[in-house]
């Protein structure tokens, strides 16, 4: 039963059941974790970023992925909060289209357990059960079985994971409320090199008096934007940390120490997140590449900018380390419901006065329209990236920004820029259909690459050289039947291409991947 400081969200939730949710299927049985990690490109974050258009969520649901069940479950709880305080004004400040309730009603039934134990009873007889199950120890094993196949030729910008057949197994492992660990498994026949294959997300989680600790292996995303982030992203595959998070109100602290697997090189972030009003969402990440083994003041450091004080105060000491600071600011801004501006500036280094080198910088600008068209079911999105040379590197290659040969950033890096415009529509009964299109311009500069002397730095700052320019068309189609499937072809075109004068490519990607969960 719920708590009894907490009828008020009780009767709340309940009141709204029927008006806002409509009549509520039966609920997944109570088989998660409150703890288990959610994946960084699960659906759940794309529709809760809708929500946030709408300020049925906060705008920080999708700016550090991942998140645990409970976190996602307490944004869901945000929106039913607002929605309950307009349902109580007199004069409701915003009318919101049928989809918005629809998309809050799925996340709703998604992570119904957690809600309960929030203390909101969304069907009757209430969600008990499932609080009671959470407050012994139990296992559960999820097994799927997931098929992929590809072809053609991936252009520079795609992360092609190789054409294989696997046997995935997902297995949670649950004590109490305040415990869980769990584990994907992707290993199996593959054909082709198939870096992904082994353990690609693993992790450990507990929480005490509001403080969350994770420790495992799983894909990083810091940032508001979607084709690519400046600080951390998916694109040098999961990687190996402990995390520590803390979410008041208005304010969210996120640090973590990664190991980069060579060299005896760990990353060490800290971000913060900050709602200064429910519209508008600030945040300020950085990042610090450091070899040598595990550094105890990067680790101990609780405050953002203080890191790069021990940087600098590392160099000083002549310790012969040249470590890798870098900082990003980023915000979201709904200007009106349905429509978000969000925006990354991103610092490698920036010359004070005096200093003949240029700064090393990176952004992007973005535009999300939640139902442009009106229709309920189009979402449209324009994002702008560009980055200069010499970022992601340091001048002795001591600690590049990389791991495994790409940059834990953003894949366009460096001398780069990015347009990209992308359509999807939501057919329903579980299908939706997606078209992209990307502009790439690709100066001379490499990753790894190193400036002679102040001349040679200012010569080569940004598109150097001959610019290879891509056109890229992506299609996909989505959809659930027995199976979950999903279609993806990429088409090409390349000028310049391998920036040799007047050489042009085009090439096509094809993929097409059914997954089985039994």
């Amino acid at each position: 039963m719920v708590a009894p400081r907490n009828r008020r969200r009780a009767v709340l939730a309940a009141g709204m059941s029927a008006a806002l949710l409509g009549a509520l299927l039966p609920v997944h049985p109570a088989a998660s974790h409150p703890l288990e990690i959610v994946p960084a490109q699960h659906w759940t974050y794309q529709t809760l970023y809708r929500l946030a258009s709408w300020g049925v969520a906060p705008l920080w649901a999708a700016s550090t992925r991942p998140q645990t069940r409970m976190e996602l479950a307490k944004m869901v709880a945000w929106g039913l909060e607002r929605l309950a305080m307009e349902r109580g004004a007199a004069a409701p400040r915003t009318s919101r289209p049928r989809f918005v309730l629809e998309d809050l009603e799925a996340l709703v039934l998604e992570f119904a357990d957690e809600l309960a134990l929030l203390g909101y009873r969304i069907t009757d007889p209430p969600m008990a059960p499932s609080a009671k199950a959470l407050t012994g120890w139990g296992v559960r094993l999820a097994r799927a079985t997931v098929a992929r196949i590809e072809s053609g030729e991936p252009h520079w910008m795609e992360r092609a994971e190789g054409s294989s057949l696997r046997l995935q197994v997902q297995g949670t492992l649950g004590f109490g409320p305040t415990l869980a660990a769990g584990a994907d498994i992707l290993k199996g026949l593959t054909w082709g090199d198939d870096p992904t294959a082994g353990v690609r997300r693993a992790y450990l989680s507990a929480e005490s008096m509001g403080l969350l600790g994770q420790a495992g292996r799983d894909y990083l995303w810091w940032g508001p934007g979607w084709r690519g982030a400046f600080l951390l992203s998916d694109n040098a595959g999961p990687l190996d940390f402990v995390r520590a998070s803390i979410t008041w109100d208005r304010l969210r602290y996120t640090k973590i120490v990664a190991s980069l697997d060579h060299q005896g090189q760990y990353l060490y972030g800290i971000r913060l997140d900050w709602l200064a009003r429910d519209n508008l969402r600030m945040g300020l990440g950085e990042t610090v590449v450091a070899r040598g083994g595990l550094y105890f003041p990067y680790m101990a450091n609780p405050f953002p900018l203080l890191s790069n004080g021990i940087q600098l105060w590392v160099r000083w000491r002549g310790m012969g380390y040249d470590d890798n600071y870098n900082i990003a600011l980023d915000f979201d801004w709904a200007p009106r419901p349905g429509a978000l501006f969000y925006g990354e500036l991103y610092v490698d280094d920036v010359t004070m006065h005096g200093n003949p080198f240029p700064s090393r910088l990176g952004g992007t600008l973005g535009l999300f329209l939640s139902d442009p068209f009106r229709d309920g079911r189009t979402t449209v999105r324009f994002e702008h990236a560009r980055t200069s040379n010499w970022v992601y590197t340091t001048v002795d290659r001591s600690n590049d920004y990389v791991r495994g040969g790409r940059t834990l950033g953003h894949w366009c890096a460096p001398d780069c820029e990015l347009y990209s415009a992308n359509i999807a529509h939501r057919l329903g009964a579980g299908a939706s259909v997606e078209i992209g299109f990307d502009l790439v311009r690709k100066g001379e500069g490499r990753l790894g690459d190193t400036w002679a002397d102040p001349d040679d730095a200012w010569r080569r700052i940004f598109l150097f050289g001959v610019v290879e320019t891509t056109h890229a068309l992506r299609l996909a189609y989505t959809w659930t039947r027995v199976l979950s499937q999903s279609v993806s072809l990429t088409l090409s075109s390349t000028s310049n291409a391998g920036h040799i004068i007047g050489q042009n490519r085009q090439d096509w990607f094809l993929k097409w991947e059914a997954r089985y969960e039994f």
